[in-house]
């Protein structure tokens, strides 16, 4: 009887295994064999507003609005506007003396950058502007990007999400590790995603969305993941997000365990709070309505953390082999096997992005180094998962 339930318990950890293992090879897959192609030239056309939330960011604002200001966008075609949100510093100061438009809002109640761009978008609704490019305090704008914004969205596109990249991947193993993270969200997910035409995440930094977009589904995501939540809301309506697979936004990722913990910990809780709540609901409900984008919407939702894919996967592996150990026979050897398949395909996907980015010694290094930060990740996210979502927004420290 034991061996019976150990034998089912390895068939139920190496079912969503293998599942997300094909789904990931599928997406390598479209990457391998797709065309990146470029955008086509259209004269400018669209009047952005590059809205800045921030709050309490005066050792970074001043960069990230002078990137803007270089823009080979026509001057006049952009205006950069801060959102100055319950800061206690210099930020505003800082923003203003590099050449942008502050907004200074105070609420006590409502905190956050969801709430931030709420309030921005009803202040600048009244104003001659055709769409809205979001950016977090920390990054810097490729000076192409506001003309690639305008080509895709003369071609017909309502929302676009930029690619983007760490301007530290190298400082240290986990600011690497995270480059890989991202490389493989970028390069393996959400580019093929969009070829395929199914529904893509928002990221929250390097979004932009049509002013007339923002009218008929407006901005109401104020949680710790606005940009997972409006993304919902654009899969509900039927609308779709363009990937921007160039690197168009550059961003600071966490070098140490501190910055880790807390950025992580905050979007683990976030994201995955809402995985737990939505997930299974959006497929059901895409099931019901007949609608591919949900579904692949609730799918992606559930395997959003990558930490958690590979605990699983190894917890896969080693109920299968405690099968074959305690049970040994044809089926216990097939789902050994079976286990061994999904495991190398999955640490093969995991492992295109290092040879995409480079390996050098220096980064051979860092990657050894590696174990102990998909350590913490894997506890960070197990803690998220089991825990209830966080519902405050703690600021990530910052090394100036």
């Amino acid at each position: 009887m034991i061996h019976i339930l150990i034998q089912l318990l390895a068939v139920v950890l190496l079912i969503p295994a293998f599942l997300i293992a094909c789904y990931h090879l599928l997406l390598a897959l479209v990457t391998l064999f797709s065309r990146k192609g470029g955008s086509r030239i259209v004269p400018p056309k669209y009047r952005f507003a590059i809205i800045i939330p921030a709050h309490d960011e005066a050792g970074l604002i001043a960069k990230t609005v002078e990137s803007c200001r270089t823009s080979t966008y026509p001057q006049e075609m952009f205006e950069i506007f801060v959102v100055a949100d319950n800061c206690s510093d210099n930020t505003a100061e800082n923003a203003e003396a590099a050449g942008a438009t502050v907004l200074n809002r105070f609420d006590d109640m409502a905190k956050g950058k969801g709430f931030a761009l709420q309030w921005a978008f009803e202040r600048l609704a009244r104003k001659a502007f055709d769409a809205y490019v979001i950016l977090d305090a920390d990054c810097v704008l490729d000076p192409r990007a506001l003309g690639v914004f305008n080509d895709h969205l003369a071609k017909g596109a309502e929302a676009l999400q930029a690619s983007y990249g760490a301007s530290n991947s190298d400082a240290s193993a986990i600011s690497y590790l995270l480059t890989i993270s991202n490389q493989i969200e970028s390069r393996l997910f959400y580019f093929p995603k969009s070829k395929l035409g199914l529904p893509i995440f928002l990221r929250g930094t390097g979004m932009v969305f049509k002013k007339s977009l923002l009218q008929r589904v407006p901005w109401s995501a104020c949680s710790n993941v606005e940009d997972f939540e409006y993304s919902i809301d654009l899969i509900r309506k039927g609308i779709k997000v363009v990937y921007l697979w160039e690197i168009l936004v550059w961003t600071v990722f966490p070098v140490n365990k501190e910055q880790l913990t807390v950025q992580r910990s905050r979007w683990a809780g976030g994201s995955l709070g809402l995985g737990k709540r939505m997930g299974l609901r959006l497929i059901f409900e895409g099931i019901r309505k007949r609608d591919l984008a949900l579904i692949d919407g609730g799918w992606s939702l559930l395997v959003l953390s990558r930490p958690l894919i590979l605990a699983e996967m190894m917890l896969a592996t080693a109920a299968c082999a405690v099968a074959a150990a305690w049970a040994p026979g044809y089926f216990s050897k097939l789902l050994l096997t079976a286990a061994v398949v999904v495991t190398a395909l999955q640490f093969a996907y995991f492992l295109v992005p290092i040879f995409m980015l480079g390996l050098g010694p220096s980064r051979l290094l860092l990657l050894l180094r590696a174990p102990l930060v998909i350590a913490t990740l894997i506890a960070i996210s197990i803690k998220a998962i089991l825990g209830t979502p966080i519902a405050s927004w703690d600021r990530t420290p910052r090394n100036l």
